[in-house]
């Protein structure tokens, strides 16, 4: 916690110059403490940061107000309309245009996802205290993550040469493409695709004046082929398949630009991939919330889109899905797996599933985000059981917790282990034994991935 308020704001400042409202907070310090220069030049930074005193949310007078006191805050209106009538230049007016609004409203959402909120009562007068939400670990290097940015001369340098490195190769007479990654003394780690080969190794790089003249081998590994293993046949095999080319082909950019945040869609790309034998031969796709998850049937070397009539053409945000015989029926039912927790899909034997609506029994409630899954017979009972990941995303400042110690954090969200009961018929459900299986201690971790292994 900050116990000074004006030590935090004036870092905050110090971080961002360009900060209006941790300059108008600290007018508000100010004038409070009847430090009217300092209040005045506060002001007038924040100003001609195109914000608006007029409007303020947090005038002093209106917490006044609000506490039933119209004498104190009459004063209160008072003596700021004459604060705010010495600034020069006078508050600029606020553009209600869209763009504007967009822009100040990615500018507020940016310094909330920095930890510079308010929490509690913005309050400034004696009874009622300036309390500051604890910023995050990483809050002093907030402007320092632009990629080269000068206070990391390394990194800048590194960037420079893995330019230049790039430039060296696309002039030289050689097949193959290549991709340099710059350790330090000028070494760097190189990947060269050809058609007949793949060379990964170390080399220093040699110059001749500013002017790169080669690299000097120090180890390399070579995997080559009489032929390729393998061939993209994307294009191909989607050919006539129109929600590839309007959905899938896009992106997550396109539609983080497009679909409202209220779906569930995010920029983690954290969206996996299953293969099942639905009915010869069947490709799942996950999406990001918002977007439908998409199965493909292969029929005859090009897929066929069956997500609707399968039914499972999800719209939630959905990490991975596993196809797995469940029932041992000979039937792969479909586990997928969404960020607000498991849904299972019983396979009907003619290509489309049904919802079994609350399979999973939780003994405790999920405190994160489901991130991944792995399926076992752990019991030996016969049947395949599943162990669920969580991970806790960025959500809000109120709901999120920073991993701490970073590198080796123990304040995750707990994962789970889940017994299978169903019977043939799909009655029954996923038992949760995380605690009676031993596997609850420690279970503290930001988990993406599970494996099951016979050590």
């Amino acid at each position: 916690m900050y116990a000074d308020a004006e030590t935090f704001l004036l870092r905050a400042v110090k971080l961002n110059p360009a900060y209006a409202d941790a300059h108008y907070e600290l007018g508000l310090l100010y004038e409070d403490r009847k430090q009217d220069a300092k209040a005045i030049h506060e002001y007038q930074l924040a100003t001609k940061l195109r914000f608006d005193l007029s409007k303020a949310p947090c005038h002093p007078g209106r917490l006044y107000q609000k506490d039933g006191q119209p004498a104190l805050a009459q004063k209160k209106f008072d003596a700021f309309e004459a604060l705010k009538a010495k600034l020069l230049p006078p508050p600029l007016p606020w553009n209600d245009s869209r763009q504007d609004t967009v822009v100040r409203r990615r500018e507020f959402l940016g310094a909330c996802a920095a930890g510079l909120l308010v929490a509690e009562k913005p309050a400034y007068t004696e009874s009622l205290q300036v309390h500051y939400r604890r910023p995050p670990p990483y809050q002093p290097y907030i402007p320092l993550m632009e990629p080269g940015h000068d206070e990391f001369p390394d990194e800048k340098a590194a960037m420079e040469l893995a330019a230049r490195l790039r430039e060296w190769w696309a002039a030289q007479e050689t097949r193959g493409e290549a991709r340099f990654y710059v350790l330090p003394d000028n070494v760097v780690r190189f990947e060269i695709k050809s058609p007949g080969a793949y060379k990964t190794g170390l080399g220093k790089v040699r110059f001749e004046g500013d002017r790169i003249s080669g690299i000097t081998t120090i180890e390399e590994y070579v995997a080559s082929a009489p032929r390729p293993l393998f061939r993209d046949v994307t294009d191909r095999v989607f050919e006539s398949v129109l929600s590839f080319a309007e959905q899938l082909s896009r992106g997550v950019p396109y539609w983080t630009s497009r679909l409202d945040p209220a779906t569930g869609i995010q920029i983690y790309g954290s969206d996996g991939i299953a293969v099942g034998d639905i009915d010869n031969d069947g490709v799942y796709v996950c999406q990001p919330g918002g977007l439908p998850n998409r199965l493909y049937k292969n029929v005859n070397g090009r897929f066929v889109d069956i997500s609707a009539k399968a039914g499972i053409d999800l719209h939630d945000e959905t990490s991975c899905a596993l196809f797995l015989d469940l029932r041992n029926l000979g039937l792969q039912d479909v586990v997928v797996l969404r960020s607000g927790g498991p849904a299972l899909f019983l396979n009907n034997g003619d290509g489309s599933f049904r919802l079994r609506g609350d399979a999973f029994a939780f003994q405790t409630l999920p405190q994160g985000s489901f991130t991944g899954m792995a399926a076992a017979d752990y019991d030996r009972d016969g049947k395949l059981d599943l162990y669920l990941c969580c991970y806790s995303f960025f959500q809000t400042e109120a709901q999120y917790r920073y991993p701490a110690p970073y590198h080796d954090a123990r304040n995750g969200p707990p994962s789970f282990l889940f017994r299978n009961c169903l019977d043939a018929d799909g009655n029954g459900k996923f038992d949760d034994v995380t605690a009676e299986s031993g596997l609850n201690q420690n279970n503290n971790r930001f988990s993406f991935a599970p494996a099951w292994c016979d050590y």
